[in-house]
């Protein structure tokens, strides 16, 4: 059975605990890793029963250091980069984001200008083994769209003739960011080509790491019109050459943007659903 409320991730706590003391099982290892994406109490009460001796953390826990720790310093005047989660039902929506303010031990409403947030697919994480690839590989593309922006096609909103690359397939998803400059002050008349060229091998190499989630997987370049025209056609080229470099021919969407083009090193992230 699937995890999907608060009551659930209580009773789970007590069945383990029930289990650990009966078996004696953590004797046998130096750390623990709570294989449920949630703020579990199993985190809570393994650490604080067995913390003196065992190192104890949630893949939760563990998601918000590394997705912090990836993304790239923001240049000052540009936008954040930002990272966030797709889950699966309503629940874990509130549950998930007021985790994230908790473990970061923000106060209050305080915002946070790279946790971009949380939303749900409307699927469970039991789902995953019944429901059609083609049905769930829709909702995380649905909710994917609506995390990063108002529901069109991906990335647009506030994108500023930024760029985004994706890899997705019913269990996963890449997403790439890529700014039109790296840096507003770069004197480098590449500049701009090599960060695409430098993103791109974080794509390649993200996808050929996590191979195993992307069967039958497609590749999207989304990427900015200005007065009738690609903004960046070189730019959009790389990304496309190098999406073929990995077996796809890529379907490029649009987006009609002003003179206004943002600057920063951009982001580059795998979201995949609970196992």
């Amino acid at each position: 059975p699937s995890i999907d409320n608060g009551e659930h991730i209580e009773s789970s706590t007590e069945i383990v605990l029930k289990d650990l003391a009966h078996s004696g099982e953590l004797e046998k290892y130096d750390g623990v890793l709570v294989a449920c994406y949630s703020v579990h109490t199993l985190v809570d009460r393994l650490s604080r029963q067995y913390g003196d001796r065992l190192a104890v953390t949630g893949i939760f826990e563990a998601s918000i250091l590394t997705a912090t720790a990836l993304l790239p310093q923001t240049i000052v005047g540009a936008p954040p980069s930002q990272w966030g989660i797709v889950t699966t039902g309503s629940f874990w929506e509130k549950h998930l984001a007021d985790g994230v303010t908790g473990y970061l031990g923000q106060i209050g409403g305080g915002g946070n200008t790279k946790f971009k947030g949380v939303v749900s697919s409307g699927l469970t994480a039991g789902d995953f083994h019944h429901v059609s690839p083609e049905e769930v590989k829709a909702k995380l593309e649905e909710a994917t769209r609506k995390l990063l922006g108002d529901g069109g096609a991906v990335g647009t909103a506030g994108l500023g003739s930024c760029s985004v690359v994706a890899i997705a397939s019913e269990r996963a998803v890449i997403l790439a960011h890529i700014p039109p400059l790296p840096d507003l002050h770069s004197q480098r008349p590449d500049a701009g080509d090599a960060n695409v060229r430098q993103m791109m091998k974080r794509v390649r190499r993200l996808y050929r790491d996590n191979r195993q989630f992307f069967d039958n997987a497609e590749g999207r370049v989304t990427c900015a019109i200005y007065a009738g025209e690609v903004a960046l056609p070189d730019q959009v080229a790389i990304m496309q050459e190098q999406l073929r470099l990995l077996g796809f021919e890529p379907s490029t969407d649009y987006y009609q943007v002003p003179a206004d083009a943002n600057v920063g090193r951009g982001t580059v992230v795998i979201v995949a659903p609970p196992h």
